[in-house]
């Protein structure tokens, strides 16, 4: 027969928790909607069940012991299990929350969701689009994000696809270079940067054996669509992956620029937050099934 758990009061713990990380008694009482003698109270059986003293008390100030460090640095993460467990289980079991970029999501997701919807009528998808850093919180199921090649991919990330990028520009001027070697290519004065630091183009002139100083930059834009606007309004040329850009490339409106094979830049990942509920673990499979499928078609399809 498997021992029962001895457990500290949960009531007690989560109050002792939120002392220890305001580092105030009347700060924990505002945070918890309660009075500072009733933080103080929990605070005291807690410390008289467990035999030990969490805090020092001077005056009107607190300060943890090492017994007392040492418990918050091990409840704050349980507790924390136990808000993600209860919140998965409250939501509804047929909604998934999706985090992406804005240009994945427009450009990528959006377009075949359809699909999804076809396959799995009762699931509800919640997609978001944040414009700052791509930080987890309690709701998201599924973060879908990016990382250079040369950095390793979120830990306990799947890829989804690799980030295979060509020279590409509005059909006029893809005619021009045509037969333009990279380093002809570099000194056109016509390339377009989407990154602060140029860093795409810095690897692409590497792989082509292109001093970097040799380099003469068009135009610069904060963000990719910015960048693809740009070559298709026939400013110069840009870096892309033949995924985000179907549309342009199918519409005539960007053309690859002559003979090339993919530069490797990157990669896709998806990442599930756990526990995994049903319509996140079903539009996980289904996220890597497409990605699966449309593996190289776009290009072969450009290049046709």
């Amino acid at each position: 027969m498997q021992t029962p758990r001895r457990l500290p009061p949960l009531n007690a713990v989560r109050v002792f928790e939120a002392a220890a990380r305001r580092g105030s008694l009347k700060a924990a009482a505002e945070e918890l909607g309660v009075t500072a003698s009733a933080v103080s109270h929990q605070v005291r059986h807690l410390e008289e069940g467990l035999g030990v003293r969490l805090f020092a008390r001077s005056n009107n100030a607190i300060e943890l012991t090492a017994e007392g460090a040492r418990f918050a640095a091990a409840t704050a993460p349980a507790l924390d299990i136990i808000a993600a467990a209860a919140s998965a289980l409250q939501r509804d079991a047929n909604e998934v929350f999706v985090r992406a970029s804005v240009s994945l999501a427009l450009r990528w997701l959006i377009p075949r969701l359809g699909r999804f919807r076809q396959a799995h009528p009762s699931i509800r998808v919640r997609l978001e689009t944040p414009v700052s850093a791509m930080a987890d919180h309690d709701d998201i199921d599924l973060v879908i994000g990016y990382t250079r090649i040369e950095n390793p991919s979120a830990q306990g990330a799947t890829v989804l696809f690799d980030d295979s990028c060509v020279v590409v520009a509005a059909p006029e001027i893809a005619a021009r270079y045509r037969a333009a070697d990279a380093a002809a290519m570099a000194a056109s004065g016509a390339l377009i940067s989407a990154t602060a630091d140029d860093w795409d183009w810095r690897r692409w002139a590497e792989i082509n054996g292109v001093d970097w100083h040799d380099v003469r930059m068009a135009n610069r834009f904060e963000i990719d669509d910015a960048a693809w606007e740009a070559a298709s309004a026939g400013l110069g040329m840009t870096l892309a992956s033949p995924r985000l850009i179907e549309r342009e490339l199918r519409n005539g409106l960007l053309a690859i620029v002559g003979s090339q094979s993919g530069l490797l830049l990157g990669h896709y990942w998806v990442r599930a937050r756990p526990p995994i509920r049903r319509g996140a673990e079903l539009f996980l499979a289904w996220l890597l099934e497409i990605a699966a499928d449309d593996s190289g078609a776009v290009l072969r399809g450009a290049e046709s």
